[in-house]
This record gives structure tokens, sequence and C-alpha cells, in this order.
């Protein structure tokens, strides 16, 4: 093989670029150690000396016992119910040598199989410390070794050895798939829409199968949508208030998994994962049930739900557990994206590196790798984006018919899904005359777009009437926004009067100074959760180091120098102005949901709102790049190894690493 390929790949250029993935492979590497020394468990538990306690909630029975595991994070402990009890209960706290409790949980439902393990959702650092358990119960009998100590399992990971053998696999497997790819960007140096197509595949698929089902921000209301949308196709009716489901897929997700402080997102995959398989082939109960939704179904745009509703039709028609029917209605979406994206990739010429870039943001395919309805948002607004930009800035191509066609159908999708991003269908105006085959139509043809959009959300409107939504008012899941039910009566006419219309238009000063002070207090937190800083119900947070190279890189895109197209002052002017005002409609909508009076600051914005309209950043500049060059080429490698690092990190945190 000709030496100056090796020559090429590891140019000085990119020397700063392997040095810091050598110190993040090390990083991770060390911390796969440091899991797998702390993976066993110590174990007291004698049959031979068993006795039992009789336990009651008056007077708790104390023990102690040194864990001698600098990563503890769980036990076990047995016991036997009395015959003929109704119910019964076990309370356990742990306190530390100078008595503060370190975790307390009380369990009802306790197992027939007499023994429960606590799991502490934080890691207890146990190393050379003495720690008093405090035992505590009703109608319980605790199993002890003679009467110095209970019998207990001291877990030093939730995953234990079973979890080992697939660490190392999917590391690895990772790691050499994307080396070989950013080995084929430099060697066949791939075009941007094959790098996209390749790393979208991978890491959508990795987001998708990583993140626990209903753990993306909303997506409980957003599965429970489209779960009454394939009852629609399947003809299953849902009783008032209601969501019908077959049982299968009520039975493996626990009630507590997002009320309890204790449970960690890999104890749902823990619970699950012995009835994954063995429900593969047929589920054990497919009798349909009448189940409270998880929280408020959405009732906006029901074409949003289309893909993700045919997922769980495929597969309950298929007879495939709950697991495998909600990665199914997950892969509908992220599989749209991925082709309506790497075709638009394909034909584009202009920009086609900033919109490769944009695609493959972290935040973005988390998003879109989920039952969110913003993956179909997010993929018609990518694409109405790409393909005005292509007409705007290459006066050489022509805008025909079908084109026409397909810019109005992607505004009609776009204005109804949500009101806030209609100013993107202004983007049709940078359009440069030239584009249109007859002069006379450079208006005509826009207001036939605005037009489709207007068109788009008059039958929004009608088609929501027409269908009925299961709209139950369950507190929405992992919800930390203020409700006007919380507060008393005076309180909520300050809410109701200080966000309305009439008092910003009355107020205006007042309310500018709101929105600078919003940003002024939030802008650091938008920028780092757009770049990826917290994953699902904000409750995931990761690897800091990797989100700043990801925002940096944003920022390095917006200001290096390119030769390419020179866009127009008029262009840029129009998309900073789309840009601007879709920002203020988005914290004006968090402002109208009420904030605190005392706090001036609008809360509730995150970065993840603006993924849509993150690619007119790049319009922004004064040329657009046109070409692959070595630049380019540099800088999908960096996205790639930030993104394959970042699926690490997400691996480890979800397993219980950290």
């Amino acid at each position: 093989m000709d030496k100056s390929i090796f020559k090429s790949f590891f140019d000085k250029k990119r020397l700063l670029i392997f040095v810091l993935f050598a110190i993040f492979i090390y990083f991770y590497a060390a911390r796969l150690s440091r899991f797998l020394s702390n993976s066993k468990f110590k174990t007291e538990q004698d049959s031979v000396r068993e006795t039992t306690v009789s336990l009651d909630m008056q007077n708790s029975k104390s023990f102690t016992i040194i864990p001698s595991n600098s990563c503890w994070k769980g036990i076990t402990l047995f016991f036997s119910i009395p015959d003929n009890t109704e119910s019964s209960l076990l309370y356990l706290k742990i306190a530390d040598e100078n008595g503060k409790t370190v975790f307390a949980q009380a369990v009802t439902e306790l197992d027939s199989e007499k023994y429960h393990r606590f799991s502490f959702a934080n890691k207890i650092p146990a190393k050379n410390g003495t720690y008093t358990l405090l035992i505590s119960g009703k109608n319980v009998d605790l199993k002890t070794n003679g009467t110095d100590s209970p019998q207990y399992k001291l877990y030093g990971n939730v995953a234990g050895k079973f979890l080992v053998p697939i660490i190392i696999i999917f590391v690895i497997a990772l790691i050499v798939a994307t080396a070989v790819l950013c080995f084929f960007i430099f060697y066949i140096k791939l075009k941007p829409e094959t790098v996209f197509l390749i790393a979208g595949t991978i890491f959508g698929l990795l987001f998708m199968c990583l993140m626990p089902p209903l753990t993306i921000g909303d997506e409980c209301r957003h599965y429970d949508t489209a779960y009454e949308m394939s009852n629609k196709m399947l003809g299953v009716k849902s009783a008032p208030g209601f969501i019908a489901k077959r049982a299968t897929d009520l039975s493996l997700v626990p009630d507590d998994m997002f009320l309890n402080d204790n449970h960690t997102l890999f104890n749902y995959y823990e619970t699950i994962w012995p009835h994954v398989f063995n429900e593969l082939q047929k589920p054990k109960d497919l009798s349909i049930t009448n189940a409270y939704p998880y929280a408020n179904t959405i009732t906006t745009y029901p074409f949003l739900f289309i893909l993700s509703s045919l997922g769980i039709t495929v597969g309950r028609l298929l007879k495939l557990n709950f697991l495998f029917t909600f990665l199914l209605g997950r892969f509908f979406n992220l599989a749209f994206f991925i082709l309506v994206t790497y075709f638009a990739l394909k034909k584009q010429i202009v920009a086609k590196n900033f919109f490769c870039f944009s695609a493959l943001l972290p935040m973005l395919l988390h998003q879109v790798a989920s039952f969110s309805y913003d993956s179909m948002l997010i993929t018609v607004s990518l694409f109405f984006i790409m393909s005005v930009t292509e007409f705007a800035y290459n006066p050489d191509k022509k805008l025909s018919i079908p084109s026409f066609i397909i810019l109005c159908l992607s505004a009609f999708f776009i204005a109804p899904a949500k009101t806030l991003y209609f100013p993107i269908i202004a983007l049709i105006f940078t359009i440069n005359s030239k584009s249109f085959k007859q002069s006379k139509n450079w208006l005509l043809l826009p207001t036939l777009v605005i037009l489709s959009a207007v068109l788009g959300v008059i039958t929004n409107h009608c088609i929501s009437r027409m269908m009925t939504f299961v709209n139950n008012p369950v507190t929405g899941i992992g919800s930390t926004l203020p409700s006007l039910e919380s507060v008393n009566n005076y309180d909520s006419l300050k809410y109701l009067s200080k966000t309305s219309v009439l008092w910003i238009v009355s107020h205006p000063f007042q309310y500018i100074y709101i929105l600078l002070n919003s940003c002024r207090e939030r802008l650091s937190y938008w920028i780092m959760t757009l770049g990826g800083r917290y994953l699902g119900w904000e409750a995931i947070p990761m690897n800091e180091l990797l989100i700043y190279s990801m925002c940096g890189m944003i920022v390095w895109q917006l200001v290096r120098k390119t030769d390419g197209i020179k866009t127009t002052l008029k262009n840029r002017i129009i998309s900073i102005a789309i840009f601007v005002t879709i920002f203020l409609l988005i914290l004006t909508g968090q402002f109208m949901m009420g904030i605190d009076p005392i706090s001036p600051v609008i809360v509730g914005v995150q970065g993840r709102y603006l993924i849509p309209i993150v690619p007119l950043i790049f319009l922004f500049r004064k040329d657009i790049s046109t070409s692959c060059e070595d630049t380019e080429l540099s800088i999908h490698f960096a996205q790639i190894g930030i993104l394959l690092f970042l699926s690490i990190d997400l691996f480890f945190r979800i397993i219980g690493i950290y």
C-alpha cells in the first residue's frame, strides 16, 4: 500500500486530534478497569446456621457490615413471609460511621422468591468503612446467620459478571468500526452523504438501543399518542380516559421506574432482561386491557406520529414483546431521518459539509432515534433548509415543478407541527430569481409555498378536531416546571397576569429586560444542552470535555475561512431574522407557560428546541464551502471520534460504571 496514504492519514494537522483521542481512550479504559475490578460481590448466606428474626416497625434490628468495596452499588436481604399474610413491608436504612443516612428505602411488594435487592442510584464509597444496617418491617421474618448478622449479598455493581463480555465486545467493536470508517474517509475520501449514511446509522442505532424506553424527554407522552394511533390502525377502541394496550406492554414496565429515586437506568433493563428473549417469539399475554396513560397525550399534528405508530403496529402484528415493539417504533423514525437526509445530501452541492455536520450532532441523533415528534420535525426542517439553499446559492440549477411540489409539501408539514417554527418557510425568499425557469414566477412560487404552510395549519386543526385522542390529566413524568395548581389563588393571578400577551404589549421594556436577563443567565446552558450535555430527562450528564469539543467545532465551522460561493447580504439578513424570530418565539412561548414572578428568568427552554434551526447558522457566513477539502475530512474525522466517545460515555453511565 502506498506510504503516502499513511502519511496523509497521520498528517500533522490531525496530530492533536489523535492525542486527544488517546487521552479519552485511556480515560474510559481506566473507568472500565475499575468497574470490572469492582464487579465482584460478597455474600454472607449460610443455610446451616440459618435462623429468622421477626421484624416490626417499632424496633429496628441493627447490624454492622464492612463492604470493603470502593463501588458499593447494592445489597440483597433474605426473608420469609408468614402464611396468610395480607400485606408485608421491609424497610432498610444504611448509616455511615458518623451516623449519616446514606440510603433508605421501604418496599411493600416483596418478591415471591423471599429476597429483595436494594439498588443504590448513587454508589457508596464504602472501602475500608463500617456501615450500620437498620432493618424493620411488618409481617416479615428476616433470615440471619445465627444472631450476629443477616444473610445478605453486597454488590460491587448492579451489572455483575453478566455484562463483562458484552462490555468488552461493545467497546472493541465500536472502536474498530469507527477506526475503519475514519480510515476510509481519508483513503477513499468518502463523500459527505456516505459519511452521514454510515455514521448516522451506527450512532443512531446506538442511541436508539442504549436509551431505555420512556427515558427521553416527553417520550412517555409521544409513545402513548403513537400507541393510540396504532389502536386506530388496528381498529382497537380505548375506553374514555384510558389507552387500550396489550398486557405484555404493561407487565415489563416497572410502575415506580421514574418515581423511585433509587432506580437507575440499568435497573430497567435488568428487570425486564429475563423476559426479553423468553417472549420474543410469542409474548405470554396479548390480551387487550385499558390502562391509564403515562401522561397527557399529544393532540398536535397526527401526521408526526404516523411512522412511530406504524412501527408499533408492525410489532403488534408480529407479536413481538414490549421492548422490541417499542424499539421498532423508534427505528421507523430513525430510518426516515437517515433516508431523507441521505438523499437530500446526495443532491446537495452547496454547503454539503455544513449540513452533514449538523445532521450528526449528538442531541439531534438523540431526538430522531426516539418517539418524539421532533424527529419528524427535525427531518423535514433540515430537508427544507437544504432544498432551499441548493436553489438560493446555485443559480445554474433551475427550480423544476417536482422540486417545487416537494418544497410545498415540506412547508405543509413544518408549519402546523410547531407553529413556533413557521418562520422557517420565509427562507423561500432567499431563492434567486434566476433559479426560476420564468423570472415572473419569482414572487408567485414563494407565495404558493407559504399558502401550503397555511393550508397545513388549517388541515392540522381540522384533523385534530376530528380525531379523538386520550387526554387524561395525569402529571407529566419528570416535569420540574411550576404548575398553577401548586400555588395559591393570589399567586395564580400573578402568573396569569404577568405571562399574557396583553402584559407583554403594555410592558415592552420590562419584557425585554426579562429576555436579556434570561440570555445572560441561561445562554451557556442552552449551548451545552444543544451540544448534548444532558440526555434523557436531563438525567444523564455527559462528559463535559466532549461537549465542549462539539460546541467548539460548531463555532469553528462558523468562523473558519473557505473558498466557496459568496452569500448575499439579503440572504444573510433573512437567515438571521428567521433564526432570531424563532428563538424569541420559543422564549415567549415558555414565558407564556408561566415563570416565577420573583425570578425574572425564563426557564424550561432547552438547547434541543433549537435543533431544527441549527443549520441556519451556517447561512450567516459570507461564503459557503462547496468542495470536500482536507479540512472537511478532518472535521468529519473529529466529529465521528466525539460521537464514538459519547456513545461509550452513555453506555458506561447507563450500566452504572460511573
